[in-house]
């Protein structure tokens, strides 16, 4: 079997394709399997970005915290705990 004449799109371009730019926290919740109130938290502490003066969730932050989920819970637990500051060098 040869290439696909229709290359199988990234995380990111499926999902801006789908919802856009930037969503509502309800439907960052549906997309990451967590309730409306684990978006707040994890805008707060970092681990997504917002938009639209923080209204919405940046659809680029979920594709990427989807990549690595573990690495960023790690980073947002380490930095609540070290009071905000991230040790110099840590092991994923």
């Amino acid at each position: 079997m040869g290439k696909s004449a229709y290359p199988m799109p990234t995380r990111l371009e499926y999902l801006t394709g789908v919802y856009g730019e930037c969503c509502r926290p309800g439907v960052a919740a549906k997309i990451l399997g967590v309730s409306p109130g684990t978006i707040s938290a994890m805008t707060r502490d970092g681990r997504l970005k917002t938009a639209c003066g923080g209204k919405k969730v940046d659809m680029h932050s979920i594709a990427a915290y989807m990549d690595a989920p573990a690495q960023a819970d790690f980073k947002a637990r380490l930095a609540k705990r070290k009071g905000g500051k991230l040790p110099q060098f840590y092991v994923l």
